[in-house]
């Protein structure tokens, strides 16, 4: 089960994807993985920290080329994100509910 935290995450993220704040979008998910994994980041540390980069994409503007000064990135890449970050708390959540082997 998700803790508070994720669940308040995911829910402005939802809400910044209605608003066109695309990368509040990213901000909002690499919080939720972050929140809910804690201590436990070594299950899934490959993806998680591919998907952590991506994520702050939406975090940071261009220094350089024809997009410098904006975000890299748009509606569908933060609607992408959402979505991974759903995805992925869903799955970490019930790994870490399964019982200790």
């Amino acid at each position: 089960m998700l803790s508070a935290s994720p669940r308040i995450n995911l829910r402005e993220a939802v809400r910044a994807l209605r608003e066109g704040d695309d990368p509040l979008v990213f901000s909002r998910c690499r919080a939720a993985v972050e929140a809910l994994l804690g201590g436990q980041r070594h299950v899934v540390d490959g993806l998680l920290h591919k998907t952590s980069s991506y994520f702050h994409l939406g975090r940071h503007t261009a220094e350089d080329g024809p997009n410098q000064g904006k975000f890299p990135v748009d509606h569908g890449d933060a609607a992408f994100a959402l979505n991974l970050a759903k995805l992925i708390l869903a799955h970490i959540a019930r790994v870490l509910d399964r019982p200790a082997r």
